[in-house]
């Protein structure tokens, strides 16, 4: 028998009990980075001499075909509009960089519940001309959409791998997110394919942002 976890267990009391008392007849615990691997093996360790941890990422079956001949002025962001995807967070850094950039765009892709309230945050902030919620598209328009944009936004609060950050690299897309607990850091190698930001800094994460949006060639190396 096999499980797997596709999402951070963020050492929650009620799982913690089920991976220790409830998974004796598991054989193998499927985890998608190296480090859950070693948190789990740490809480089995003792309870259940069972269950043997490994490792299969997330990856793509193949990369973006297509040729990128131009990048746009446009960041890019894809997800459920819920708060689990933290985008509220990500309209507040939006408005502080477009200041000094507003002919540049941010184009949301996913729908969800929090999509009208996302809405009026923008309007709020008075960056609503420089947002577009695009709602679901078809998964090869999305990357069509990746490939076309210079950097690609995730401001999740919690994540367990994020496979549209492989997604964005595909499409020779960086990406800035904030280095939540388990995650991003398993992708992005910071300042080579994109930015680790300490989780919550949302002044850190504008500058980060500023920096590639200022800096084409920067951007290039970066997605390349």
């Amino acid at each position: 028998k096999i499980a797997q976890l596709h999402n951070d267990h963020a050492f929650a009391p009620d799982l913690i009990r089920d991976f220790q008392k409830g998974y004796r007849n598991i054989e193998y615990f499927a985890l998608l980075t190296e480090q859950t691997k070693e948190e789990l093996e740490g809480i089995l360790s003792g309870h259940n001499d069972t269950t043997k941890c490994l490792v299969i990422p997330n990856f793509l079956e193949k990369p973006y075909e297509k040729p990128i001949t131009r990048k746009k002025k446009q960041a890019v962001a894809v997800g459920r509009l819920h708060p689990d995807k933290g985008f509220d967070r990500m309209l507040r850094i939006w408005s502080t960089v477009i200041q000094k950039h507003p002919d540049w765009s941010l184009k949301i892709i996913g729908d969800g519940e929090l999509r009208p309230a996302l809405e009026q945050q923008a309007e709020a902030l008075c960056i609503s001309k420089n947002v577009v919620f695009t709602g679901a598209l078809d998964h090869d328009l999305v990357l069509d959409e990746m490939a076309g944009s210079s950097v690609y936004l995730m401001t999740s609060p919690a994540e367990s791998f994020g496979f549209v950050l492989l997604e964005a690299m595909s499409c020779a897309t960086p990406a800035v997110a904030f280095d939540v607990r388990v995650g991003p850091r398993s992708i992005i190698t910071d300042k080579m394919n994109g930015f680790l930001v300490l989780d919550d800094n949302e002044a850190d994460f504008a500058a980060r942002l500023e920096e590639l949006l200022s800096n084409p060639e920067l951007c290039a190396q970066m997605g390349q």
